[in-house]
């Protein structure tokens, strides 16, 4: 699984990439992919500092996507059957602080 991947843990605390969306098989995420010290592993980050991004805008809310599987975005889901959860703010073009929020269903 890629760096910088937002993820949800599954019933059988496996790692796997969230989607903004009101789907089976999709929960919201709860941190961001820090690590794969293995091919089967990941190391997650709940909150704080994560810099290991790029093209970050700086003070933008960053958002979970609603297209794409494990990325974030700084324009909110907006179609009916997503769902809008903050991951964090963009601190600089490299960091963000992950700052989990709450989910809020279109």
């Amino acid at each position: 699984m890629p760096i910088n991947t937002a993820v949800f843990i599954s019933s059988n605390n496996t790692a796997s990439p969230a989607l903004a969306i009101q789907s089976d098989g999709y929960d919201p995420a709860v941190g961001i992919v820090i690590a794969t010290p293995t091919t089967t592993s990941a190391t997650v980050q709940y909150s704080g500092e994560v810099s290991l991004f790029t093209g970050l805008i700086a003070g933008e809310t960053y958002f979970l996507s609603d297209t794409m599987e494990g990325v974030i975005t700084n324009v909110a889901p907006t179609a009916l059957g997503s769902i809008v959860q903050v991951i964090g703010y963009a601190k600089d073009a490299t960091t963000l602080v992950v700052d989990i929020g709450d989910v809020i269903y279109l």
